[in-house]
């Protein structure tokens, strides 16, 4: 009766209202206390850690592995605070409103840089635990490393005892996102010493600036063997497909001297061991370096011998199996240098003779019939020898492919009626020139 009399049909939007607040605001209660449910109690919110042997000192460590769903929890959890932010009910629930979307970001924040000290840690951890030849040239990088080392193991196996996002991250260490700061401060300036310590590398060697870090790194890590050159050799020297050495002592005794440049055609290059030979020591560098030198002093001495005991075949037509020996004795580029070479004396010697009244009319025609002969003679080799190497016919492809020019060249000389080596027509074709005639000259060749 009471109820009647309230005569509660008058008032019923004003009581349609009130219920209607009430349900929004229930609604938010309860969407606020699913949240708080599930940051603080449901497994969807736990951190997906990774338990991990380390690759470098066989120790056992926690990774963070995934944090997709998380993520998603996140972005769903933002927009319903986002939404409840935006209701006219917001001042009901204001504080824990903002209390959650600020413990949210907070989260967020966390494993954003925890995800970014790990990586750098996994990165650094590769080099100074793995590569002990890098950490001894960098020793307060590496003390410092190892300090940044054990902090974040003992933070990742309290993260994983924990396991919860909001209580690993949050709650049972509040200042843990500065702790992470302070860490991945650090690594930052480890990794600015080792780029570097690396820059320094590729000024004392610039070849290394063919390489990644990574590569370098691996290359200074393991310089005491060449194995691990032979995997980058290539992007340092484009031509070398292989360095062969040979081994002494057993062990950690054991040493390396490069005694042989292979290429991908499987030719090969001895190294001379005298002066002096290529030891394989710490600084890879250094014996990079000697290399190098004794690489330019091995083909100084082949084009030497060459020109001695078999370039006279690459003037004689008409002799295609001295010829085709000559060409298994050679190596490619000692044989297509020193027939640039013999081309460019042919010439010259040619247009030299033209002022000799008995020979100097017909001395360009002369060299042009040798040259075509000349690249007959290797059609003669390579269709009487079908099964020939792929080495052999590569350097025959190649002769005829320069000496087709070279004879080109030498019609248009003709055509031009060109009679002096000052000529411009001559002057801007690169010339071969051998500058001294003795093996011990450290002068042998240049190109004009």
């Amino acid at each position: 009766e009471k109820v009647y009399e309230l005569n509660l049909v008058q008032h019923a939007d004003k009581i349609n209202e009130i219920t209607s607040d009430a349900k929004k605001q229930l609604k938010i209660e309860k969407s606020l206390e699913n949240i708080k449910h599930i940051w603080e109690e449901d497994p969807s919110t736990n951190l997906d850690i990774a338990h991990v042997r380390s690759k470098t000192d066989d120790s056992q460590y926690y990774r963070l592995q995934n944090t997709d769903k998380i993520f998603e929890i996140i972005e769903e959890h933002t927009a319903e605070l986002s939404n409840m932010k935006s209701s006219p009910f917001y001042s009901k629930f204001d504080d824990k409103i903002d209390l959650w979307e600020n413990t949210i970001g907070q989260i967020t924040e966390t494993i954003e840089l925890l995800w970014q000290v790990q990586g750098k840690w996994q990165y650094l951890e590769n080099i100074f635990m793995g590569q002990p030849d890098i950490a001894g040239q960098l020793p307060g990088e590496n003390s410092t490393f190892k300090q940044v080392n054990k902090e974040f193991k003992n933070h990742m196996t309290r993260v994983n005892k924990e396991r919860n996002a909001y209580r690993a991250l949050v709650q049972s260490q509040k200042d843990f996102i500065k702790v992470l700061a302070g860490l991945n401060k650090q690594l930052e300036n480890i990794q600015k010493q080792l780029n570097q310590f690396l820059e320094t590398k590729r000024g004392a060697f610039p070849r290394f600036y063919f390489l990644s870090n990574d590569d370098l790194l691996e290359i200074i890590g393991q310089a005491r063997e060449p194995g691990p050159i032979n995997k980058h050799i290539k992007k340092i020297f484009e031509g070398i497909y292989e360095l062969g050495y040979d081994e002494n002592g057993k062990g950690n005794n054991k040493t390396y001297t490069i005694t042989q440049l292979k290429s991908s055609d499987e030719e090969i290059i001895e190294l001379p061991s005298t002066p002096k030979p290529v030891p394989v020591d710490q600084r890879v560098e250094g014996w990079l370096g000697k290399l190098i030198k004794a690489m330019q002093e091995a083909l100084r001495r082949g084009f030497y011998r060459f020109n001695n005991e078999s370039a006279q075949f690459l003037k004689k037509m008409g002799e295609a199996d001295k010829m085709w020996n000559a060409i298994q004795r050679s190596v490619g580029q000692i044989l297509i240098t020193s027939s640039q070479m013999q081309w460019t004396l042919d010439v010259e010697g040619a247009l030299r003779n033209m002022d000799n009244s008995t020979q100097g009319a017909n001395s360009i025609k002369k060299i042009r019939t040798i040259y075509r002969k000349k690249i007959d003679t290797y059609i003669e080799i390579i269709t009487k020898r079908p099964k020939m190497h792929r080495k052999e016919r590569k350097k025959i492809e190649t002769l005829v492919i320069i000496d087709e020019h070279n004879r080109e060249v030498i019609e248009k000389i003709n055509a031009l009626k060109v009679t002096s080596v000052n000529n411009f027509e001559w002057q801007q074709q690169l010339r071969f020139k051998k500058s001294s005639h003795s093996e011990e000259s450290t002068e042998a060749l240049f190109i004009q």
